[in-house]
């Protein structure tokens, strides 16, 4: 099946860039996206967290550059992306698979946020040929064991609790701009009122209910996760949203499955930093994930090498 993509530069110049690089909006049919760089680069898709949009990574894209193709997202229910018949492990992945081929991207690394790295992970596991490497921020790994999640979750209650977190998410989201720029802590406050207007304006009760359901249901297997897949998780210390112990045991027993195939997962600790490491120390942030992702490609553009000094 052929699918038009146009793509639109932001009007406004403050949407255009922050550091000079250009982000375009995808005018894709049933996906909301956004890009920055040369599609011939290596690809990196970016998925963001529950109560997200595309536009949580914008920052992000601006800060890396355009050294990688990366694209951003809307998740299904949210955004410009319709929603799936069924939140599950497999149909997500197909929807991930299915945007990547919309988009002539082979194969890609993923950058993902809390509910985002849940979906990333299970992509990893049934699409591991696709998957070149993996960054995740605060991920919901154990999503079955959220304390945060519970009281969204009931069964009558649970939608109703979701809305009124939804319109409460609205009202601080437009009080953002009254917000002063702030280092540390502050800065903290600040973006999460920046990114509250995205719960409210780009996605609807009924669907965050379905997603946080769903991700409920499908906690991540640990034995699962493919050996060939490099892993970097970066946390917050006062993370209270996934806790840093679910990523600790996570990457403990990667670590000790991976011990004889000396494939990389790492995970990178921000002390005082709460559930959005990528929005709150974005500096480091980046940097951090840039290193880890170009160690990652020359390890394997080594090991290509040395598969074909053998052959």
């Amino acid at each position: 099946m052929y699918f038009k993509v146009t793509i639109n530069k932001f009007k406004s110049s403050a949407r255009q860039s922050i550091g000079g690089h250009v982000i375009h909006e995808l005018n894709i049919d049933g996906l909301g996206a956004l890009a920055i760089g040369n599609p011939e680069h290596p690809a990196l898709i970016c998925l963001h967290g529950w109560g997200g949009s595309r536009h949580i990574w914008r920052r992000f894209m601006s800060a890396y550059g355009c050294e990688r193709y990366i694209v951003s997202l809307d998740l299904p229910g949210s955004g410009k992306t319709p929603a799936l018949k069924e939140w599950t492990p497999e149909a997500l992945k197909n929807w991930l698979l299915d945007a990547a081929d919309r988009l002539s991207i082979d194969r890609f690394s993923i950058m993902a946020h809390s509910l985002g790295g849940n979906i990333a992970l299970h992509a990893s596991i049934l699409a591991p040929e696709r998957v070149n490497a993996l960054v995740l921020a605060s991920p919901a790994i154990s999503s079955d064991e959220l304390a945060s999640a519970r009281i969204y979750c009931l069964p009558f209650s649970g939608p109703f609790f979701v809305g009124a977190a939804r319109l409460l998410s609205g009202a601080f989201g437009f009080l953002s701009p009254l917000l002063p720029e702030k280092r540390g802590r502050k800065s903290e406050l600040r973006s999460w009122f920046r990114r509250s207007i995205y719960f409210y304006r780009d996605n609807s009760t009924l669907e965050l209910y379905r997603q946080i359901m769903g991700m409920c249901r499908f906690p991540i297997d640990y034995s699962q996760i493919a050996d060939s897949i490099p892993l970097l998780i970066i946390h917050g210390s006062l993370d209270s949203v996934a806790p840093i112990e679910h990523s600790r045991a996570f990457i403990d027993a990667l670590q000790k499955k991976r011990a004889t195939s000396g494939r990389v997962a790492e995970l990178i600790v921000y002390q005082d930093i709460r559930h959005t490491p990528m929005d709150s120390v974005l500096a480091r942030f980046t940097e951090d994930s840039r290193n880890f992702l170009s160690a990652q490609a020359l390890s394997q553009s080594d090991s290509f090498a040395l598969m074909e000094e053998i052959a």
